[in-house]
């Protein structure tokens, strides 16, 4: 009895230190990450989130329980973790222009942004990202000096403006789309930039969607829908249609969008976003009759 006892022990021990190995280190001093990030040549992640968010901990329940995420985070990157529902967090938010949950900024030693990522992202995503800006820590510097170098590009500066836009610079952003979409309108009839004008018209509706003006978002987004029929993302032009009637409290009319991406696009990649908002919906729907 007293060596089955003992092996339990072992084991409890053996799984506790394992766990401990795969769980990420966290700190709420940038002053403390900054340091380290200097003495170990590695890039800032702050991991901005609420207690009130609910795809903040889906983000640490699943893709930071990632065993290859941990890997790449503990080998590569200081974590810093701020939580936006106490007080004292809240200048820290507004000086990074966080305007959303959950979003997690990366930044090089000197506290200068190289990118972020906003929203929940899946692990396999989240790495691809990570590396990405692991491997590109000048980042929007350099995007900077292309868009002077090449001032015709289209493609450098939409971008830098879908970058101003992550940063939460929206009239910066709002400023070059329109130059953009100024552009490709001088382009003849058979120039191929012209497809690109709904991809411009709906990053433009979702800046009114950034500054709460749902009802001109959404006026935005139906006048794409019905111009570019053949559009090749129109299944996302309906799900932002419905996170629009979302915030408009026009629950029936946000679940009826969702149900069209799913009935007409069977295999769209945001079906089951699509299905797991209608349920969300579902659950509003109910607390609004109680």
């Amino acid at each position: 009895m007293q060596k089955i006892s003992f092996i339990i022990v072992i084991l409890f021990l053996l799984s506790t230190i394992l766990s401990a190995q795969d769980s990420l280190q966290w700190t709420d001093s940038f002053t403390e990450a900054t340091e380290k990030a200097k003495n170990e040549n590695k890039v800032i992640m702050i991991d901005f989130s609420s207690d009130r968010c609910g795809w903040c901990k889906k983000l640490h329940e699943t893709t930071f329980q990632d065993s290859n995420v941990i890997e790449l985070l503990k080998d590569n990157f200081v974590l810093i973790e701020i939580n936006t529902s106490i007080e004292k967090n809240k200048d820290f938010a507004n000086h990074y222009n966080v305007t959303g949950l959950p979003t997690t900024i990366f930044v090089n030693p000197d506290s200068s942004e190289i990118d972020r990522i906003i929203g929940y992202l899946p692990a396999e995503q989240f790495i691809k990202k990570a590396n990405f800006i692991l491997n590109n820590r000048d980042y929007f510097s350099d995007l900077l000096k292309n868009a002077e170098l090449y001032p015709d590009s289209i493609d450098i500066h939409k971008e830098l403006a879908e970058t101003h836009k992550r940063r939460g610079n929206y009239d910066r952003a709002e400023e070059m789309y329109n130059s953009i979409l100024k552009w490709i309108e001088k382009a003849s009839p058979m120039d191929t930039l012209i497809i690109k004008i709904p991809e411009i018209q709906a990053e433009m509706a979702m800046l009114y969607y950034k500054r709460y003006q749902y009802t001109k978002a959404l006026e935005r987004l139906i006048k794409i829908e019905n111009e570019y029929p053949d559009y090749s993302n129109k299944d996302m032009i309906i799900f932002n249609q419905a996170l629009c009637l979302y915030r408009l409290n026009n629950f029936l009319k946000a679940t009826n969008s969702l149900q069209k991406i799913i009935n007409d696009f069977p295999r769209s990649s945001i079906k089951e976003d699509a299905e797991e908002f209608i349920k969300y919906l579902s659950t509003k729907a109910e607390e609004e009759k109680l």
